[in-house]
C-alpha cells in the first residue's frame, strides 16, 4: 500500500462502513491478525525508492 499519510489513509479504512473497507479489514485480521478498525501504528518504511530524473 502507498499513500503520503499512511496511517491517515489505514485510519479512514479502520473507521469506514463501505463494503469493501468491511472486506478489507475482515481479511487484514484473518491474514495478518491485525484489527485495522482498532487502529495501530503505522508500519516502519524499509525501502524509498525515488527514481531521479
Amino acid at each position: 500500500m502507498e499513500a503520503d499519510d499512511i496511517g491517515a489513509a489505514l485510519g479512514v479504512i479502520g473507521g469506514s462502513g463501505e463494503p469493501f473497507d468491511v472486506w478489507f479489514r475482515e481479511h487484514v485480521m484473518e491474514v495478518h491478525g491485525i484489527d485495522l478498525s482498532a487502529g495501530f501504528p503505522p508500519p516502519e518504511p524499509v525501502l524509498d525508492f525515488r527514481v531521479e530524473a
